[in-house]
């Protein structure tokens, strides 16, 4: 579960600079919302953005119940906001909104700008999302209104999940040891089980995202500050980086030490970003330092058939 949690607070960190009201179905999930006047649906996330105004409501959904989700989200909210930048504001309890939900509003500071959020968690007994409302903070205060306002309008389909491939501009191939465990945003996750939220072997864990807020400039840099900045990890350490090349895309490997934040256990952190052609992406691997002879190849040889396709929504 906790690196479930971990995910959530990672795609707090999304500043997106891309983007007649009615309520629209957010592709690749079973929200809808109604988004705010000029917001158009984004091709980067699910959910909308609006370029003029720099700013997006970005959608994100679980299949675990809202009721076990829910307290783990905020903890992990709350005890990570020193190291992401983040001020909390204020929480409170959300009743006009089917089914209901918890509306918290926090102040971030991504990439030298002061950024606004209405997060929006709601969810049944089958699901949870996530629905993050994000917009400069010197923006007029008519825009922070309408995207609280369409937060609010969120609403729930009576559909099963779709294919987790929908709208995700990226494929991997999973094997006996790692498998398809779900999607989060334009995320996909791998676990031993191929569930997540339970403890697995290991507690081994392999994710891939676009990087959502920007281009890499440096990719040996921006590898670095990444990975050092992992959450629940604590004393990353012996960082061993290479240039490499994954289907004609250029790459940065690093391979290193680090402790689980709460059980001090050694860890073995493995991280690619990739350069593509309009978008670049993120991989994250994370298994007991132990098991590091059996998962760091499958690591690499999962990350080898990683290959860019057109979307589908």
């Amino acid at each position: 579960m906790k690196r479930i949690a971990y995910l959530f607070l990672c795609l707090l960190l999304i500043a997106c600079r891309t983007y007649a009201s009615q309520i629209v179905r957010v592709p690749g999930t079973s929200v809808s919302l109604e988004p705010p006047k000029g917001f158009t649906s984004s091709k980067q996330f699910p959910g909308f953005g609006s370029a003029e105004n720099s700013a997006s409501i970005l959608v994100t959904e679980m299949p675990f119940s809202f009721a076990k989700m829910r307290d783990e989200i905020v903890s992990k909210m709350k005890t990570g906001m020193a190291a992401k930048q983040m001020t909390f504001i204020s929480q409170e309890d959300e009743n006009q909104t089917i089914p209901p939900g918890l509306l918290l509003h926090i102040e971030q500071r991504a990439a030298n700008i002061d950024y606004l959020k209405w997060i929006l968690l709601t969810g049944d007994t089958q699901k949870t999302a996530m629905i993050v409302g994000t917009f400069p903070k010197d923006s007029d205060a008519e825009l922070g209104s309408a995207i609280k306002k369409s937060v609010l309008t969120v609403a729930f389909s009576q559909r099963s999940f779709e294919n987790v491939w929908n709208g995700i501009s990226f494929r991997v191939t999973p094997s006996k040891k790692l498998k398809i465990a779900g999607k989060l945003a334009n995320a996909i996750s791998l676990t031993h089980s191929g569930r997540m939220g339970q403890k697995d072997l290991d507690d081994v864990f392999y994710i891939v995202s676009p990087f959502i807020s920007g281009r890499v400039t440096d990719i040996k840099i921006v590898s670095e500050q990444s990975i050092r900045q992992t959450t629940d990890t604590r004393n990353v350490r012996n960082l061993k980086g290479k240039a490499i090349s994954i289907n004609n895309y250029r790459g940065y490997e690093i391979i290193a030490d680090a402790n689980d934040i709460k059980t001090r256990s050694a860890l073995l952190l493995y991280q690619v970003v990739i350069q593509g052609t309009t978008q670049d992406y993120l991989i994250v691997g994370i298994t007991e330092r132990k098991q590091a002879s059996i998962y760091l190849p499958e690591f690499r040889r999962l990350s080898s058939t990683f290959h860019i396709v057109p979307t589908h929504k």
